[in-house]
């Protein structure tokens, strides 16, 4: 992996010989997004990231189970709960449920599950 703008673009290694692969993270600018310089970029969150990584840990899973994989989905839904926890903290709201976390409704303005702030 090649950081390409700090916590926001990343060149990661492809395998069995394709091109390096650039994925981003949405980037706000602002008084609430302290350290981030440059233009607003749009995509997604980590908690967006984390939902395709549980996906892809249950698929490995029903290629054949194993343990280490089951134990890595937990902890990646463990890890999609905290960003959730520490965004309803912030906005003071309680947490989301594990199940809303994974399936619930997202907010298209904040990207986060929970959120009564904005309006669709």
């Amino acid at each position: 992996m090649r950081i390409l703008d700090p916590g926001h673009r990343h060149e990661l290694t492809s395998l069995d010989g394709g091109p390096a692969f650039v994925i981003h993270f949405c980037k706000r600018i602002g008084d609430g997004y302290p350290g981030n310089i440059g233009s607003p970029v749009p995509g997604p969150n980590c908690q967006e990231y984390l939902r395709a990584l549980i996906e892809r840990a249950s698929y490995l899973n029903g290629q054949f189970w194993c343990l280490e994989t089951t134990l890595i989905r937990w902890l990646l839904i463990g890890a999609l709960w905290l960003f959730e926890a520490r965004a309803a903290r912030i906005k003071h709201r309680w947490p989301p449920s594990l199940k809303k976390c994974l399936h619930g409704r997202i907010c298209p303005a904040c990207g986060h599950v929970g959120c009564r702030q904005h309006k669709d």
